[in-house]
């Protein structure tokens, strides 16, 4: 390339008073031109050396590393040193340079130097290296070929110095116990581990040892594909870990036997979890067990969870499949729920077709395994009235007993007694959730109330035992005794207050 540089000359006017920087007893009449210009060429030469003896070559081996030599030379003997001179390779990609900027700076003599080697130890064929540097605001270039050979002769497990742990896939090393496998859920993680030389160049070729070690029975410990695996052209050997049937964790160690010594590596924690739902680990819970039968829409979202045998939860995804024999349960997009961190929710409602007062509602849930085992959970429901509200002598679940229309004495006080009944429904069921319930007089003096039980309980499902206080009026001077009376039992819920039943008060104790 040629840089030109080029010197201005000015004109004399008349017969002196030239420019000082113009030299005198030039010829020439005044008004010409008087000026004078210079150019010159900047160019590189490129060669390529032994590292070792500093003799020129043109061909290396995958095992060799080769010094890069550009000179750059100005025609005028111009200052040729500090300058940065960027090398590149233009040919097929098979050198790596050191240092890996791939710059340097030219010395006193215009010389710059880099070293090269073969990037992997399959990286054979030629290439072209190519230098540049501006130089006067213009590009000064260069370049040779080199061609790479591999070399037969070397044994390449002689030729690996390091092994590294590189990645894994899944990235988190996190596998399902065998038979669990599915959507997003490998039974199975394979360990990459890279081979290098003493350039840190990839060594292809190379075998690679593997050992897992753990203290449980074959079937339940994880176990390796194979035992050994070799290298690609990048250097990679792979371990692949199979699951077994027991929670566990493992890491694989990696070897690689070079002829004078052994060297090795072990890969990041393997962590093998999360199995196959058992019939144990199966758990429905319901926000609320009793229902309002009056309320279309009235929602109980039930929980489904699943464990494995080890009490691990069971993987995400896993399709729960819902069904009921009254009301709705699931959506229109989805008759059931998929499991996410072990669990997941469907909601129940309120309607027709309505149960019986005092008949279960039975919402089934199952899961299919992957060996084509169903497990399966009824969960129970009621639903009930408040307009059915009564006091009775059993809870409901036996036998439905009878109701209570008079309440008698049972611990005395003075002018007072407490009872104990159940509130619910002729059919054994409990009030509706949240349900609430009291007691209004009717005979002057006399009074009772819920001193326990109520509001009923969300996982309330039989009738529910209440703790009764009535209280007459002792006698005095100025009023007489009250030792009985009528009352009646009202019940509350959303905002609704029912009154259907009538009560007899008798012998309260202690009034005379």
């Amino acid at each position: 390339m040629v840089i030109a540089v080029a010197a201005g000359a000015l004109t004399a006017c008349g017969g002196g008073g030239g420019d000082p920087g113009t030299p005198s007893g030039g010829s020439g009449s005044g008004g010409s031109d008087g000026g004078s210009s210079s150019e010159f060429e900047a160019k590189f030469s490129v060669s390529i050396r032994d590292l070792n003896t500093g003799a020129t070559v043109t061909r290396i081996t995958t095992a060799e590393t080769a010094r890069v030599l550009a000179t750059l030379t100005r025609s005028d003997g111009g200052d040729v040193s500090n300058q940065v001179v960027t090398f590149s390779e233009s040919g097929a990609g098979l050198l790596k340079f050191s240092p890996t900027s791939m710059t340097a700076l030219t010395d006193a003599d215009g010389t710059a130097s880099i070293e090269v080697a073969a990037a992997s130890s399959s990286s054979a064929g030629a290439t072209s290296i190519a230098v540049n540097a501006t130089v006067n605001g213009q590009s000064a270039t260069g370049s040779t070929n080199l061609a790479i050979s591999s070399n037969p002769a070397v044994d390449p497990q002689t030729l690996v110095q390091s092994l590294l742990y590189s990645g894994s896939n899944p990235s988190d090393r996190s596998i399902v116990i065998a038979g669990s496998g599915g959507s997003g859920r490998s039974e199975s993680a394979q360990l990459q581990f890279k081979a290098a030389d003493q350039n840190g160049a990839a060594v292809a070729g190379a075998t690679v040892q593997f050992q897992l070690n753990t203290s449980l029975p074959t079937g339940q410990a994880p176990r390796l594909l194979t035992t050994s695996a070799v290298t690609n052209s990048e250097g990679i050997a792979t371990a692949s870990v199979l699951s077994g049937t027991a929670a566990t964790s493992v890491i694989v160690r990696a070897e690689i036997n070079n002829g004078i010594n052994t060297v090795s590596t072990q890969s990041d924690v393997v962590t093998v979890t999360t199995g196959l739902a058992t019939q144990a680990g199966f758990d429905l819970a319901a926000s609320k067990h009793t229902l309002d039968d009056s309320l279309s829409g009235d929602t109980s979202t039930i929980t489904v969870r699943a464990v494995d045998a080890n009490g691990n939860p069971v993987a995400d995804g896993v399709a729960i499949v819902a069904t009921s024999d009254k009301g709705r349960v699931g959506t229109a997009d989805r008759g059931g729920c998929v499991t996410t961190d072990g669990a997941c929710t469907v909601d129940y409602l309120v309607q027709e077709p309505r149960p019986a007062d005092g008949e279960d509602v039975n919402v089934l849930f199952s899961a299919r395994l992957g060996d084509g085992t169903e497990i399966s959970k009824v969960l129970p429901l009621r639903q009930s009235r408040i307009e059915n509200v009564g006091l009775w002598s059993t809870a409901g679940v036996a036998n439905l007993g009878s109701r209570i229309t008079t309440l008698t004495p049972g611990d005395a006080d003075e002018c007072a007694f407490t009872t104990q009944a159940y509130i619910g429904t002729p059919g054994g069921s409990s009030l509706p959730a949240g349900s609430t319930a009291a007691f209004v007089s009717h005979t002057t003096g006399l009074s009772a109330s819920f001193s326990s039980g109520l509001p009923v309980a969300s996982d309330a499902f039989y009738r529910q035992l209440v703790d009764i206080k009535v209280t007459g009026r002792k006698k005095t001077e100025q009023v007489a005794a009250v030792t009985g009376g009528t009352i009646t039992l009202s019940a509350t819920l959303n905002g609704k207050t029912v009154s259907p039943v009538r009560l007899t008060v008798s012998g309260i104790p202690g009034c005379e």
